[in-house]
Protein backbone atom coordinates (compact mmCIF):
# COMPACT_ATOMS: atom_id res chain seq x y z
CA UNK A 1 0.00 0.00 0.00
CA UNK A 2 1.33 3.01 -1.11
CA UNK A 3 1.47 6.26 1.67
CA UNK A 4 0.83 3.94 4.60
CA UNK A 5 2.96 3.41 7.41
CA UNK A 6 3.52 0.32 7.15
CA UNK A 7 5.72 0.79 3.97
CA UNK A 8 6.85 4.13 5.01
CA UNK A 9 10.76 5.07 5.98
CA UNK A 10 9.74 7.74 8.41
CA UNK A 11 8.94 10.19 6.18
CA UNK A 12 4.70 9.98 6.24
CA UNK A 13 5.03 9.94 9.92
CA UNK A 14 7.31 13.39 10.54
CA UNK A 15 5.44 15.15 7.63
CA UNK A 16 3.78 17.19 9.92
CA UNK A 17 6.02 16.63 12.85
CA UNK A 18 8.31 19.58 11.44
CA UNK A 19 5.38 21.92 13.05
CA UNK A 20 5.34 20.94 16.61
CA UNK A 21 9.93 21.13 16.70
CA UNK A 22 9.02 24.62 14.95
CA UNK A 23 6.24 25.67 17.78
CA UNK A 24 8.24 24.32 20.31
CA UNK A 25 11.37 26.33 19.44
CA UNK A 26 9.13 29.72 18.86
CA UNK A 27 7.73 29.44 22.65
CA UNK A 28 11.19 28.57 24.13
CA UNK A 29 13.04 31.28 22.08
CA UNK A 30 10.25 33.83 23.92
CA UNK A 31 11.14 32.40 27.28
CA UNK A 32 15.18 32.23 26.78
CA UNK A 33 14.93 36.18 25.53
CA UNK A 34 12.58 36.92 28.85
CA UNK A 35 15.24 35.33 31.33
CA UNK A 36 17.99 36.89 29.45
CA UNK A 37 16.50 39.92 29.13
CA UNK A 38 15.57 40.10 32.56
CA UNK A 39 17.33 38.13 34.99
CA UNK A 40 15.96 39.48 38.14
CA UNK A 41 12.51 39.05 37.47
CA UNK A 42 10.68 37.42 40.35
CA UNK A 43 12.00 34.00 41.15
CA UNK A 44 8.79 32.73 41.38
CA UNK A 45 7.16 33.45 37.44
CA UNK A 46 10.40 32.03 36.48
CA UNK A 47 9.48 29.04 38.20
CA UNK A 48 5.97 28.81 36.93
CA UNK A 49 7.05 29.93 33.25
CA UNK A 50 10.04 27.14 33.27
CA UNK A 51 7.28 24.85 34.70
CA UNK A 52 5.18 25.15 31.65
CA UNK A 53 7.75 25.44 29.25
CA UNK A 54 8.98 21.83 30.61
CA UNK A 55 5.06 20.87 30.39
CA UNK A 56 4.91 22.09 27.09
CA UNK A 57 7.98 20.08 25.85
CA UNK A 58 6.90 16.69 27.61
CA UNK A 59 3.95 17.25 25.89
CA UNK A 60 5.35 17.60 22.43
CA UNK A 61 8.06 15.04 22.80
CA UNK A 62 5.18 12.56 23.92
CA UNK A 63 3.01 13.01 21.22
CA UNK A 64 5.91 12.88 18.80
CA UNK A 65 7.04 9.62 20.09
CA UNK A 66 4.02 7.85 19.53
CA UNK A 67 3.73 9.34 15.73
CA UNK A 68 6.78 7.66 15.93
CA UNK A 69 6.45 4.47 17.79
CA UNK A 70 5.49 2.51 14.06
CA UNK A 71 8.87 3.82 12.48
CA UNK A 72 11.21 4.37 14.64
CA UNK A 73 13.18 1.63 16.94
CA UNK A 74 14.39 4.04 19.91
CA UNK A 75 10.85 5.85 20.43
CA UNK A 76 10.28 5.10 23.41
CA UNK A 77 13.44 6.65 24.69
CA UNK A 78 11.55 10.02 23.62
CA UNK A 79 8.58 9.36 24.97
CA UNK A 80 10.59 8.74 28.44
CA UNK A 81 12.07 11.96 27.69
CA UNK A 82 8.75 13.05 27.18
CA UNK A 83 7.16 11.45 30.65
CA UNK A 84 10.33 13.04 32.38
CA UNK A 85 9.79 16.34 31.35
CA UNK A 86 6.34 16.70 31.92
CA UNK A 87 6.93 15.56 35.61
CA UNK A 88 9.65 17.99 36.11
CA UNK A 89 7.50 20.49 34.76
CA UNK A 90 4.00 19.46 36.95
CA UNK A 91 6.18 19.03 40.00
CA UNK A 92 7.54 22.49 39.82
CA UNK A 93 4.42 23.83 39.03
CA UNK A 94 3.19 22.64 42.16
CA UNK A 95 6.20 23.93 44.00
CA UNK A 96 6.97 27.02 42.70
CA UNK A 97 8.60 28.81 45.83
CA UNK A 98 10.42 25.99 45.99
CA UNK A 99 11.84 26.15 43.38
CA UNK A 100 12.51 29.39 43.20
CA UNK A 101 14.30 29.88 47.00
CA UNK A 102 17.52 29.41 45.27
CA UNK A 103 19.36 30.59 48.30
CA UNK A 104 20.06 26.45 49.20
CA UNK A 105 21.18 25.78 45.39
CA UNK A 106 19.55 22.45 45.09
CA UNK A 107 17.00 23.46 42.30
CA UNK A 108 20.26 25.27 40.25
CA UNK A 109 21.69 22.26 40.70
CA UNK A 110 19.06 19.60 39.86
CA UNK A 111 18.16 22.11 36.73
CA UNK A 112 22.53 21.51 36.04
CA UNK A 113 21.86 17.77 36.29
CA UNK A 114 18.79 18.07 34.43
CA UNK A 115 20.41 19.30 31.56
CA UNK A 116 23.40 17.27 31.12
CA UNK A 117 21.00 14.16 31.72
CA UNK A 118 19.24 15.84 28.25
CA UNK A 119 21.88 17.50 26.20
CA UNK A 120 23.81 13.42 26.74
CA UNK A 121 20.71 11.73 25.82
CA UNK A 122 20.56 13.36 22.66
CA UNK A 123 24.15 13.95 21.95
CA UNK A 124 24.56 9.97 22.65
CA UNK A 125 21.88 8.75 20.45
CA UNK A 126 22.22 8.53 17.08
CA UNK A 127 19.14 7.06 16.24
CA UNK A 128 16.79 10.40 17.55
CA UNK A 129 15.12 12.76 14.63
CA UNK A 130 17.21 15.56 14.28
CA UNK A 131 21.00 14.42 13.75
CA UNK A 132 23.71 16.83 12.43
CA UNK A 133 25.34 19.84 13.48
CA UNK A 134 22.46 21.78 14.49
CA UNK A 135 21.22 19.54 16.55
CA UNK A 136 25.44 17.91 17.78
CA UNK A 137 25.63 21.55 18.89
CA UNK A 138 22.24 22.03 20.90
CA UNK A 139 23.74 19.07 22.89
CA UNK A 140 26.64 20.32 23.42
CA UNK A 141 25.19 24.06 25.08
CA UNK A 142 22.71 21.79 27.18
CA UNK A 143 25.58 19.66 28.31
CA UNK A 144 27.88 22.88 29.36
CA UNK A 145 25.40 24.80 30.84
CA UNK A 146 24.32 21.98 33.18
CA UNK A 147 28.10 22.03 34.38
CA UNK A 148 28.15 25.94 34.47
CA UNK A 149 24.89 25.44 36.28
CA UNK A 150 26.41 22.38 38.61
CA UNK A 151 29.47 24.87 39.64
CA UNK A 152 27.69 28.33 40.31
CA UNK A 153 27.24 29.76 43.68
CA UNK A 154 23.33 30.17 44.68
CA UNK A 155 23.91 33.78 44.88
CA UNK A 156 24.87 34.20 41.31
CA UNK A 157 21.23 33.80 39.82
CA UNK A 158 20.95 36.51 37.65
CA UNK A 159 23.93 35.48 35.94
CA UNK A 160 22.72 31.49 35.97
CA UNK A 161 19.15 32.58 34.43
CA UNK A 162 21.12 34.48 31.76
CA UNK A 163 22.91 31.36 31.28
CA UNK A 164 19.50 29.24 30.95
CA UNK A 165 17.79 32.11 28.78
CA UNK A 166 21.09 32.03 26.27
CA UNK A 167 21.02 28.26 26.08
CA UNK A 168 16.94 28.14 25.97
CA UNK A 169 17.33 30.85 23.03
CA UNK A 170 19.91 29.73 20.98
CA UNK A 171 18.40 25.85 21.64
CA UNK A 172 15.21 27.60 20.31
CA UNK A 173 16.99 28.88 17.10
CA UNK A 174 18.63 25.57 16.52
CA UNK A 175 15.72 23.43 17.08
CA UNK A 176 13.56 26.04 14.82
CA UNK A 177 16.27 25.75 12.16
CA UNK A 178 16.10 22.58 12.62
CA UNK A 179 12.47 22.29 12.20
CA UNK A 180 12.58 23.53 8.81
CA UNK A 181 15.52 21.40 7.47
CA UNK A 182 13.03 18.44 8.63
CA UNK A 183 9.91 20.17 6.56
CA UNK A 184 12.36 20.51 3.34
CA UNK A 185 13.90 16.90 3.77
CA UNK A 186 10.20 15.15 4.08
CA UNK A 187 8.96 17.61 1.63
CA UNK A 188 11.67 15.95 -0.99
CA UNK A 189 11.49 12.48 0.12
CA UNK A 190 7.84 12.82 -0.80
CA UNK A 191 8.49 14.44 -4.21
CA UNK A 192 10.75 11.29 -4.93
CA UNK A 193 7.73 8.97 -4.68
Amino acid sequence: MEGTVENADGSTILKNNWFYTFIQGCISAVIGLILMIFPTIGMVFVSLVFSFYLIWLGISQIIISFKLSSVQKNWWIILLRGILLLVGGLVILSFPVSFSSISVGIPVILLGLFLIFYGLVDLINKNLPGEGFNHSLSSIIMIVTGVLLCLASASAAGIIFRILGFTVFSGAVLQMIQAFYSRKWVQSRMNEE
